[in-house]
């Protein structure tokens, strides 16, 4: 049997890999090259002009074909055009990210595809706009990263309930889920990256299970290893543009890093992926803002550093500043959402957000002994490989097994 025509839709264009949702699809299509024939694979996204032209080449030197359709839809910034788009598109029953995306070029381009029998694979949320709106089953495989509707109501819980804000939240998480399950209905499978999100609508929609697949997120492991020696401080990785990342970094600040500095005074914090612009109330001679770095930096400090943190209390999805940090072996702590859709938890320091004090004590032990950080990479080690072994892989999730024909 010859390998099948595959068009994957993306919601904007891989490169540069400056979050950890585009590092997340663009090694899902490395992993599916390494399974089906480059020349059998096809990639697809809308963007703004700038993105769509850097983007095209570096996927084309993957060995698959490539293409772009620019936005339809004006960005909110780009004057009173893109204002009016943004009230409509609140007002309409698309989500933010759907709505932002809709392309007519790009649904007649899949519509042709799909009527000559391509496989479509729709990576994320945003993807879904470039589907042709019809009420049939759609031949096409969802690629779920996180539960967007989870997501907006964790955001619009920072805000009081009288707060405008908190109302527009809410009423993007109604409509974000309700599109989320108008195609988990609609496509012959639906791939989650999380076990933990594949659970909570197999929960509350028993009906989907038969189409739900896990095929859980993990990184490969990178040659360069983690050592506890010559190690020093902790890593927090995270833009604070992303909300779950600011009310995690909040908390480290103003909570955790006060009551670790009370037991281990000299231990230090380094943040990477945001600047000091963003947060100018962060400021402390033993916190180190980096912004955004270098792969080669970024490696070194994960090399460098004790043990990465991630105090995340939001979200949905896996959280790939964990699994970064478990490729290098790296000793990690986190709390319950941290390690969510993971099987990391028996290997990390689990610590609790209510009790700042209790968990700078955690942390401050492990920091103080250098069999305990080794003996936690190992334990991250082997839970990678357990992990890996036990995982189905991608193209077999998406494409082998999924909608074969």
């Amino acid at each position: 049997m010859s390998a099948p025509r595959i068009l994957i839709l993306q919601p904007e264009s891989l490169f540069p890999t400056d979050s950890g949702g585009k590092r997340s699809r663009l090694g899902h299509l490395k992993e599916l090259l390494s399974a089906v024939p480059p020349a059998q694979v096809s990639v697809r996204y809308v963007d703004t002009e700038e993105s769509c032209s850097e983007g095209l080449a570096p996927v084309a030197q993957l060995g698959c074909e490539a293409g772009s359709f620019p936005r339809e839809v004006p960005r909110v910034f780009d004057g009173p055009s893109g204002i009016l788009q943004a009230c409509v598109g609140m007002l309409s029953h698309y989500p933010r990210v759907p709505w932002a995306r809709r392309s007519e070029r790009a649904r007649q381009f899949v519509r042709d595809a799909l009527e000559e029998g391509v496989q479509v694979i729709a990576e994320g949320l945003g993807s879904l706009a470039l589907l042709p709106v019809s009420d049939a089953k759609v031949h096409a495989v969802f690629v779920v990263h996180n539960l967007e509707g989870v997501d907006m109501g964790h955001r619009a819980l920072r805000y009081p309930p009288w707060h405008p804000m908190r109302w527009l939240l809410e009423w993007e998480s109604v409509k974000a889920h309700r599109y989320e399950l108008e195609w988990m209905r609609k496509v012959e499978r639906v791939v989650f990256i999380s076990q933990t999100d594949l659970e909570v609508v197999a929960h509350s929609h028993p009906e989907l299970r038969s189409r739900l697949v896990a095929c859980p997120e993990l990184i490969p492991s990178h040659q360069s290893r983690w050592s506890a020696e010559q190690v020093d401080g902790l890593l927090f990785v995270g833009d604070v543009g992303y909300f779950p990342n600011y009310d995690a970094l909040e908390w480290l600040f103003n909570e955790f890093m006060p009551e670790l500095w009370r037991v281990s005074p000299g231990q230090r914090l380094h943040v990477v992926g945001t600047s000091a612009q963003q947060v100018p109330w962060l400021r402390d001679p033993r916190v180190t803002l980096h912004g955004r770095v270098s792969t080669e930096e970024l490696e070194r400090l994960h090399l460098r550093c004790a043990m990465s943190i991630s105090p995340i209390r939001f979200g949905s999805g896996v959280k790939m500043k964990v699994l970064d940090a478990v490729a290098y072996g790296m000793p990690i702590a986190a709390t319950e959402e941290g390690l969510r859709g993971t099987r990391f938890s028996e290997a990390a320091v689990g610590i609790k957000r209510a009790e700042p004090a209790r968990a700078a004590r955690q942390i401050a032990s492990v920091l103080a002994s250098q069999k305990t950080l080794h003996s936690l990479s190992e334990r991250v080690t082997e839970a990678l490989a357990a992990a890996r072994a036990e995982r189905l892989g991608f193209a077999e999730a998406t494409i082998l097994s999924a909608v074969e024909q």
